[in-house]
């Protein structure tokens, strides 16, 4: 049991790093083509683990009638969203002093802390879907969980290349500009063991942490993946059925094994 937490918690942070070991192996940017497709399939996946995986036990756990079955969710939904936009509202006045005063490096760094700010409720929500899992007497099928910990993996690769890429730019050494990678990453399995930790201290309030965790995921798809997903040459009827397929993938895996 222990073990598999610890497997599933670890996957997306290595998602990151296999991004950021890029560095490695090319000389240029990832492709455009390899970045709309992978932003397409983990928005699929993402969207329907918000749903599927965090919402519904979230109202399941939450028992009573009308609004109290639902009081908790929603609260927790939208605060996921509006801490985000907070967090993006912050990075983005941030990056905007840097364009003014300082210099490419800085903002090099900036884009670094907008990357991690995003990986935090990540690594929550792969927390919160293990802690909700120990939370059901009986249930050992964890297929659900790692589902969404690959689905934000999916994504996190060329998050990690979009963080790397640009310091190594700058002729920074290979193996420095990993450790960038490496702690935009660490951020998430932090996150999923402080998620897993808070959940068994605030039994009661699992839900608003299971919602939360789904607003960020939900923020982090509309915000970031669908754009990304449309920026390219590839046809946007292609794109969308990635998505779709990755949305379907994911639902019915959770159905299935969940």
């Amino acid at each position: 049991m222990f073990l598999k937490i610890l497997i599933g918690i670890m996957i997306p942070f290595i998602g990151t790093m296999i991004g950021s070991s890029v560095i490695f192996a090319v000389k240029k940017e990832v492709s455009s083509h390899i970045k709309n497709i992978l932003s397409a399939l983990a928005g699929g996946i993402m969207l329907a683990a918000s749903v599927w995986s965090l919402i519904i036990p979230a109202v399941e756990m939450s028992g009573g009638e009308g609004i109290s079955r639902v009081w908790q969710t929603v609260a927790g939904f939208l605060s996921g969203v509006i801490s985000m936009i907070w967090a993006d509202r912050i990075v983005d006045r941030s990056i905007k002093r840097c364009d003014k005063y300082t210099p490419y490096a800085t903002k090099t760094l900036m884009q670094l802390i907008a990357v991690t700010v995003h990986n935090i409720p990540e690594g929550m929500a792969v927390g919160m879907v293990f802690a909700s899992l120990l939370a059901q007497d009986g249930v050992k099928d964890f297929t659900s969980a790692f589902l969404l910990a690959f689905g934000i993996a999916v994504q996190n690769i060329p998050e990690g290349a979009i963080v790397t890429m640009p310091v190594m730019a700058e002729n920074k050494s290979r193996k420095k500009t990993l450790l960038w990678g490496f702690f935009s990453g660490v951020v998430e399995p932090i996150g999923a063991v402080i998620a897993i930790l808070a959940s068994k201290l605030m039994a009661v309030t699992l839900p608003f942490f299971l919602s939360y965790a789904a607003g960020a995921m939900v923020y982090v798809v509309a915000e970031q993946l669908i754009p990304d997903m449309y920026e390219g040459e590839i046809k946007k009827g292609s794109i969308t059925v990635i998505f779709s397929l990755g949305f379907l993938l994911m639902m019915s895996l959770d159905v299935i094994f969940g």
